[in-house]
């Protein structure tokens, strides 16, 4: 596994009609559009479980920790989860990165996976959002960014649409199809204004 490369990371943020694909792990994606950092399905324990005592563990390390990923991803960041098995949906990451972030994060969550992020951190909506999609349905960002050197201002607008897929819910055996599962599509567009 390969350490991140940061820098590399931040340069291609700067090219705002850049799209770029960093991939951290099995679903964990960075997806970097437009000015914003779409991070995707986070796992960042070692194991895929209710308990990190035993359960699938990883093959490879992650190329980075949470605080890591914090401390150099650009913001606004977007966090979209798929749907709540263990290795798409983790508690250790989603609270981390809950915990750690100094900046507010988006969650965007299929039907029912609202409810298990208020339920697991009843603090989680102090400073962060929650946007829960069923499928088709559309949710918009906005990030408007200055440049004095240049007298610039930039507008960026995200869609994410929930997108249906082939697949199926379920964390406790019990709760088979509780909550929907989708897949995400990310259309982004950014306008420039000189000042």
């Amino acid at each position: 596994v390969k350490p991140v490369d940061w820098e590399l990371l931040s340069s291609i943020h700067q090219e705002k009609s850049t799209c770029a694909v960093t991939w951290l792990g099995h679903a964990t994606c960075l997806v970097q559009m437009d000015g914003f950092s779409i991070l995707t399905d986070p796992v960042f324990s070692n194991r895929c479980a209710p308990t990190q005592l035993t359960g699938p563990a990883r093959y490879r390390s992650t190329p980075c920790s949470v605080e890591e990923f914090l401390q150099n991803i650009h913001y606004p960041l977007i966090v979209v989860v798929s749907h709540n098995h263990y290795d798409h949906l983790d508690y250790n990451s989603i609270r981390d990165l809950t915990e750690k972030s100094n900046e507010s994060i988006d969650f965007v969550v299929p039907l029912g996976l609202a409810d298990w992020l208020r339920t697991s951190f009843p603090k989680m909506e102090d400073r962060h959002n929650i946007v829960e999609l069923d499928w088709h349905e559309t949710t918009s960002f906005i990030s408007i960014s200055e440049d004095d050197e240049k007298k610039k201002k930039t507008k960026s607008s995200l869609e994410v649409t929930a997108v249906p897929m082939q697949h199926w819910s379920s964390r406790r055996g019990y709760d088979r199809d509780k909550t929907l599962w989708c897949g995400f599509s990310l259309c982004s567009s950014t306008t420039s204004d000189d000042q």
